[in-house]
């Protein structure tokens, strides 16, 4: 497997493009907030050929779909989140009017997921793993036999996601994390939804919040 990630919007989200040895793509949590930022994906894509089939929202807050029907619009590929994030459409489009963002409230369908799905692009296969805390519906999607979580705003390089907004849930997130995502093997790359990426083994070492 292949990736590649923009910074896009003024919180400087990362959105990333995943593909397979056939060029299958897909798109995870597009946050493009304006015309020469989708520009910039666009070209990509069509430098490299890619064929974008999906996008992933790991969840729905506002910087992490502002390029959202954009992209569904450019390529006609559906979308996947929890069925819990439905519920965050209508605050996402509050929010990005806080930070002088245009964002109409995206409208389906939406293939609504529930966590432990299994989601295939070309020959790979990612596991949906529900990750409540930064919101009710996380989820991160990860790949086994490339070692890569896509891990949205659950779990960053030192830290984790905050969770003082809508269904937030500080207990759930830890919970999440060391349940759900410490399990996994150490080599595993942890490619987030801001920041840098890392590692499960580096984040077990190094990340102050998951220590006893």
């Amino acid at each position: 497997m292949e990736f590649k990630f923009f910074y896009f919007n003024p919180i400087r989200e990362c959105t990333w493009l995943v593909w397979d040895e056939g060029l299958h793509c897909a798109i995870i949590d597009p946050g493009c907030a304006s015309g020469r930022e989708f520009e910039r994906l666009e070209q990509f894509v069509t430098e490299t050929g890619l064929k974008p089939e999906a996008i992933w929202l790991t969840h729905a807050h506002f910087d992490h779909i502002l390029g959202l029907d954009a992209v569904r619009g450019k390529w006609n590929t559906p979308v996947w989140m929890h069925r819990e994030e439905v519920q965050q459409l209508p605050m996402a489009r509050r929010m990005a009017a806080w930070m002088d963002l245009q964002l109409e409230e995206p409208k389906g369908p939406f293939n609504l997921l529930e966590g432990g799905e299994m989601l295939h692009l070309g020959k790979a296969v990612f596991q949906v793993i529900h990750t409540p805390g930064h919101t009710s519906g996380c989820v991160c999607y990860y790949n086994e036999d490339s070692g890569l979580l896509f891990s949205g705003d659950t779990i960053f390089e030192g830290s984790i996601g905050r969770t003082d907004l809508p269904t937030g849930d500080a207990n759930a997130i830890l919970d999440s994390v060391r349940t759900r995502l410490l399990c996994l093997p150490d080599s595993t790359r942890i490619l987030p939804g801001h920041g840098y990426p890392t590692t499960i083994g580096r984040e077990k070492v190094d990340n102050l919040f998951l220590r006893p």
